[in-house]
C-alpha cells in the first residue's frame, strides 16, 4: 500500500516545489544583454527596474521619436514638403531609407510614417528642413525640448540618428520622451502601425510599401520576435549604438515603456526585442493597475459657508483612478492625502472642483484627481448681504476712518460732559 502511494505523493512533492519556485523567482529581475535598461509606468514614470540607466549611449534611430514629436506639434499633416538634394543627398550609403528622390512632393504625414515605420533617415531631413528651413535650426529645436522634458544627459546632433560621437543620450531620457510622445494620439498610432502604404508621387508611378522595422509589432520581416501585448514604439542600430529599442506594451490597463540600449549583435538573436519582452513580463508579472476611485463614490466633505440649509457639500472624483501596484499588495494600505480649497462659498452646482487627492503607496504616487461636488449648495442671500456688511466695514481702508470719526465723535460728547460737569460747578460755586 505504501509503495502504491509512494509515487504519487513524489509527484506531488514535485509539483510543490516547481510552484514554490515560479513564485519565489516571480519578483527577480530580468538579465538582459542590453548595456542599458530601464522600465517605466508609462502614466505616472515611475520606474520599475533599471540597469545603467544613466550611462550616457548613443540613440540611433531611436532619435526619431524627438524628430517626429517635434513635427508632429509643430505642423499639419495634410501639409506638402519638397525633398531637396541636401535632404537626400546627405545620407550615406546603406543608411536606413525609403527611397525619396530629389523634388519629390510628400505629405508631413507620409514622411513621419516613413520616419517611424520604415526608420527613413532622409525622411527625418526632409521633415527638419520643412519645418524649420535648415537642419541645423531643426536640430537646435531638438535640443531645447530636451532639456524642457528634462532630458539631463542628451545631446542631439541631427535628426536621424546616425553616428556622431556627440550624438547621445540615455536609457532614462529616452523614457522620459517615449512617456511624453505617447500621449499623442497620432504618434501611437504611427509607432503601431506594422505596414503602412505611400501612393504613387510626382517621381513615382508605384505605390510604395513601409514595413515597420520593430519586430515586436509585426511578424512580416521576423515573426519570431512578435509580442502581443507591444504597442510601439522605435528601433535603432548603428555599429557604434548597438541594437537599441524604445517599445512600449500594454495589458488589461497596465502601460509600460522599456528602453535598451547598446544590445551587440549576436550571430543567433536580437536581444534589444528579447530583453525588452523580458523586462515587460517582469513588469506584468510583479505589477498590476487597480482601481483606487470611482466616480459617485464619496470621498470627503467640504465646509461651505454661506449656504442655504446646507453647511457642507459631499465630495467625489471628477474620473477613475487607478494606480499601478505591486501584485501582492494590500491595498488598503494605499494612503489617501486631500487638500480642499479655502473659503469655500456658496453657491456651489455640481461638477464645481472643491479639491484634489493624491494616492500614494510607500512613497510613490500612484494617482490623482480633482474632487468634485455632488450636491448643490445653494446661497443664503440674508448671510450673503449681512456677511458682505460686516466685511465691508472690516476693510482696513474703511476701518482706520471710521475708528477715528468714532473717535472724533466720543471725544465731542466727552468734552460736552465735562464743560457740563464744569459749568454746573461753577454756577454752584457762585450761588453760595
Amino acid at each position: 500500500m505504501k509503495k502504491r502511494f509512494l509515487p504519487i505523493v513524489i509527484i506531488f512533492v514535485i509539483v510543490i516545489n516547481l510552484f514554490c519556485t515560479s513564485v519565489a523567482t516571480a519578483a527577480q529581475p530580468p538579465q538582459t544583454i542590453s548595456e542599458a535598461v530601464i522600465l517605466i509606468d508609462q502614466g505616472t514614470g515611475r520606474v520599475l527596474y533599471e540597469k545603467n540607466a544613466d550611462k550616457r549611449l548613443y540613440p540611433a534611430s531611436t532619435t526619431k521619436i524627438m524628430t517626429a514629436i517635434l513635427a508632429l506639434e509643430n505642423l499639419q499633416l495634410d501639409s506638402v514638403a519638397v525633398a531637396s538634394y541636401d535632404a537626400v543627398m546627405s545620407i550615406p550609403v546603406g543608411g536606413s531609407n525609403m527611397g525619396i528622390l530629389e523634388g519629390e512632393q510628400l505629405t508631413v504625414e507620409e514622411l513621419l510614417y516613413g520616419a517611424l515605420v520604415a526608420s527613413a533617415n532622409e525622411a527625418c531631413n526632409v521633415l527638419a528642413e520643412y519645418m524649420c528651413g535648415d537642419v541645423d535650426s531643426f536640430v537646435v529645436r531638438m535640443n531645447e525640448k530636451a532639456a524642457e522634458l528634462g532630458m539631463v544627459n542628451t545631446k542631439f546632433l541631427n535628426p536621424h540618428g546616425l553616428h556622431s560621437p556627440e550624438h547621445y543620450t540615455t536609457a532614462r531620457d529616452m523614457a522620459i520622451l517615449a512617456r511624453y510622445a505617447m500621449q499623442n494620439e497620432t504618434f501611437r498610432i504611427m509607432v503601431s502601425t506594422p505596414q503602412y502604404f505611400i501612393e504613387p508621387t510626382n517621381k513615382y508611378s508605384q505605390k510604395r510599401i513601409l514595413t515597420s522595422t520593430n519586430h515586436l509589432i509585426s511578424r512580416i520581416q521576423n515573426g519570431s520576435y512578435y509580442y502581443s501585448k507591444a504597442t510601439g514604439i522605435k528601433t535603432g542600430y548603428t555599429s557604434q549604438a548597438g541594437n537599441c529599442l524604445v517599445s512600449s506594451a500594454s495589458k488589461t490597463g497596465t502601460n509600460f515603456i522599456a528602453v535598451t540600449l547598446n544590445a551587440k549583435p549576436q550571430a543567433d538573436a536580437i536581444y534589444s526585442f528579447i530583453d525588452s519582452k523580458a523586462l515587460f513580463e517582469y513588469g506584468f508579472t510583479n505589477y498590476e493597475t487597480r482601481s483606487l476611485a470611482k466616480p459617485g463614490e464619496l470621498i470627503a466633505e467640504a465646509k461651505v459657508k454661506e449656504g442655504r440649509g446646507k453647511d457642507f457639500a459631499t465630495l467625489e472624483v471628477s474620473e477613475e483612478v487607478s494606480g499601478l501596484l505591486p501584485a501582492d499588495a494590500d491595498i488598503n494600505n494605499v494612503q489617501k492625502t486631500i487638500t480642499l480649497k479655502e473659503n469655500i462659498l456658496a453657491p456651489i452646482a455640481v461638477g464645481d472642483v472643491l479639491g484634489e487627492i493624491v494616492y500614494t503607496y510607500e512613497g510613490y504616487e500612484l494617482g490623482r484627481a480633482q474632487l468634485v461636488s455632488n450636491v448643490e449648495v445653494k446661497r443664503d442671500f440674508f448671510i450673503f448681504i449681512m456677511n458682505r456688511i460686516f466685511g465691508f466695514f472690516n476693510l482696513l481702508w474703511v476701518k482706520i476712518p471710521l475708528i477715528i470719526i468714532i473717535a472724533f465723535i466720543l471725544y465731542n460728547i466727552i468734552s460736552r460732559k465735562l464743560k457740563r460737569r464744569k459749568r454746573r460747578k461753577y454756577l454752584r460755586s457762585r450761588r453760595y
